[in-house]
């Protein structure tokens, strides 16, 4: 062996060496795997660490390099594979309080010496947590981001920390949006002007209020859909009239305004909406019918005129 041959100056193994032969002196690890820990969570520097001889939960914290800033720093969890006492669990969870500055303190009474396979967690913080952040742009005096200061902050209290509404704020109009996409529908006018809570805040909204339009939109199955200057005293039917009057294959009874805070009304024979401004009114088309077909038709008529004429010659014969 290579040992004897180094230690002991063997020379029954003291090959002579010649032209082209190669001599591969592997590392001890091919035949004895170091044995490593892992740490994750709230670590600068979680993943897998060797386990160094004596090495406990002090040690690992510091060569993954201390706690984050959002750490829990009084307690850890260590798993451990298999449980001596009970063949049947697969790891062994023990939950090991720490003092805060276990890093400064070298002689921490609360330690458990670490094994090969074991994995320590550190926990989040329960108590913290980021900046909630809403959005308000539009006629606000002071538009922009917000921290939302507590869990039940509302609609109104973020609009009066935006300075309030400018004069040529819409209420009506008010735009509010939820997780990008989702829009929130209500009547904002009426909450706000009436000094109602409103809708509670969540991280991510975004809240647009926009100008006063001065005018109504009307779509669909008219002859000049386009937008018509807001009347107040106008009806429904007068908007319709102002877009060029209903086209032949309107659906006139089923015409639907929408509002702009999100709802909708539809048109009824015994009450038709009110049109507010910044509305917009939908006349849909009537749905197509399927074109006749005479041949099919008359097979069927054929077909009950047989019928009826083999009822009627049976009741003869009785």
């Amino acid at each position: 062996p290579l040992a004897d041959l180094i230690e002991e100056d063997e020379q029954k193994h003291n090959y002579t060496l010649q032209h082209r032969d190669s001599l591969i002196i592997y590392s001890a690890g091919v035949v004895h795997k170091k044995e490593r820990v892992t740490i994750h969570g709230e670590v600068e520097e979680p993943g897998s660490y060797v386990l160094e001889e004596d090495m406990d939960i002090h040690d690992l914290l510091l060569q993954a390099g201390g706690f984050t800033k959002i750490a829990y720093k009084y307690n850890v969890e260590v798993f451990r594979i298999g449980n001596q006492e009970n063949e049947n669990q697969i790891t062994t969870a023990y939950s090991i309080n720490i003092s805060p500055d276990i890093l400064n303190n070298l002689d921490s009474e609360q330690q458990i010496k670490l094994k090969d396979f074991d994995m320590v967690v550190v926990r989040k913080d329960p108590d913290f947590s980021y900046h909630k952040v809403v959005n308000i742009e539009g006629e606000v005096k002071f538009p922009g981001r917000y921290p939302i200061l507590r869990e039940s902050e509302t609609l109104s209290e973020l609009v009066r920390r935006a300075g309030g509404l400018t004069s040529e704020a819409f209420l009506p109009g008010l735009q509010y949006t939820r997780n990008d996409t989702n829009r929130v529908v209500g009547d904002f006018d009426r909450v706000l002007e009436s000094g109602q809570e409103g809708i509670t805040l969540q991280q991510g909204d975004s809240i647009f209020v926009p100008q006063h339009p001065g005018t109504v939109k009307v779509s669909g199955a008219v002859r000049n859909p386009g937008v018509v200057q807001y009347q107040p005293e106008w009806g429904l039917e007068r908007y319709v009239e102002a877009a060029g009057d209903y086209t032949f294959d309107a659906a006139k009874s089923k015409t639907i305004v929408y509002y702009p805070g999100g709802n909708a009304r539809r048109k009824h024979w015994y009450r038709k909406p009110d049109v507010k401004e910044g509305s917009e009114v939908f006349v849909p088309l009537k749905p197509e019918r399927e074109p006749l077909d005479v041949t099919q038709l008359l097979t069927e008529w054929a077909s009950i005129a047989t019928s009826v004429a083999t009822v009627i010659y049976i009741i003869n014969r009785n």
